[in-house]
């Protein structure tokens, strides 16, 4: 299991966090963060771990992360792609 790719590009008050996860079982700890944000899955299939509990998310599809809320993001399929946004407030 590796982490990711990881690129990161920031727009005003926006921050993007591009995930390239290359095999199953790669894996991203995102910490807690100060507002709300979003989990962009462009390609394959995640388990997302919050608070000890995995949900099992396909792609295409957005799931809201609330402030305050570690998570993990685990790759289920080779070449899994995600995005993570979150407003700088």
């Amino acid at each position: 299991m590796n982490p990711p790719v990881v690129l990161l590009s920031s727009v005003d008050t926006i921050d993007v966090r591009m995930m390239a996860f290359a095999s199953t079982g790669d894996f991203e700890y995102v910490p807690a963060s100060e507002t709300d944000s979003m989990l962009l899955l462009a390609k394959g299939k995640f388990s997302l771990e919050v608070k000890g509990e995995a949900t099992e998310l396909v792609a295409p599809r957005i799931a809201k992360i609330k402030a305050g809320l570690a998570h993990k993001i685990i790759a289920i399929s080779d070449g899994a792609v995600a995005y993570t946004i979150v407003s700088k407030g």
